[in-house]
């Protein structure tokens, strides 16, 4: 069972870097005309730049649509869903996965996760089990804290100072993307700059492990609409000796408003302590 939810919490710790990425990035590029709501768009000429861009645009346009193509230890994964920023951070997420469809929700820093129908048989009758950051079940003292980060990287407001101080952009240019004109912005994260911005210790032990296995950047490629919201996100990150998690996520319905609610309560039993 606990397979499961590590691949829920991965995937929304995905979906997290995306908002992270989305919203904190990095530009070398040339002013060019126009503020990106007419003929023509601006690209940032710097981080502080752009992070004020995007700022503004979230400010209003706190919510969005997400479609996600995930590779995950060799395993195609797809998700759609939508999150929101204000007035707290949550997300609805469908996420299909070998084993069936996974639904999960995360809001009020709790993760509910409905398991592919399947998996449920050592649930009894409740389809939903949750994580919560403060709980004392086992999976969420092992996965609690994860939840504290996932809510802390989709806020632009806690993340953008990390990516200002670890990431510089190599590239940028101006591109269609579906239909709307973009700029696409490539970024270089510095694995030690990050880990050492890291207040959970488990993403900063994690960051630091990538570190001394020889890995010194993470490649974000980020395509910014002319209003400062993101389009597109992509990225690679390396896990051990194993294949790299790539992730692709794409943003649809910025503005639009996102109703997010827990399942009901008698339909979410326990996590089972132990199984695959």
């Amino acid at each position: 069972m606990r397979k499961f939810a590590f691949a829920a919490v991965g995937t929304a710790l995905a979906l997290s870097l995306v908002a992270c990425g989305g919203k904190d990035g990095t530009a070398t590029g040339q002013a060019q005309g126009g503020n990106g709501n007419g003929g023509g768009l601006s690209i940032m000429a710097n981080v502080a730049d752009l992070a004020h861009q995007v700022d503004q645009g979230a400010s209003t346009s706190n919510s969005a649509k997400i479609t996600l193509d995930a590779t995950m230890q060799g395993q195609a994964i797809k998700a759609t869903g939508a999150y929101r920023l204000k007035p707290s951070v949550a997300m609805d997420m469908t996420m299909n996965t070998p084993e069936g469809a996974m639904h999960m929700v995360l809001v009020d820093n709790v993760l509910y996760i409905q398991l592919p129908e399947q998996a449920r048989g050592q649930l009894g009758d409740k389809p939903w089990v949750k994580i919560s950051a403060n709980g004392d079940d086992p999976m969420s003292k092992m996965l609690g804290s994860m939840l504290t980060t996932v809510s802390d990287n989709v806020d632009v407001t806690k993340q953008i100072q990390q990516i200002k101080d670890a990431g510089t952009i190599t590239k940028s240019a101006q591109e269609n993307l579906d239909g709307q004109q973009v700029v696409h912005y490539w970024i270089d994260v510095d694995v030690q700059k990050l880990a050492a911005l890291q207040k959970d210790e488990l993403t900063k032990t994690a960051l630091e492990s990538l570190a001394k296995q020889g890995t010194k950047t993470l490649k974000y490629e980020l395509w910014v609409r002319g209003d400062g919201l993101p389009a597109k996100f992509t990225t690679q990150m390396p896990v051990g000796s194993g294949q790299p998690v790539a992730v692709t996520v794409g943003f649809s319905d910025w503005g639009k408003p996102v109703t997010v609610q827990a399942p009901p309560a008698d339909q979410v039993g326990e996590m089972p302590k132990m199984g695959g």
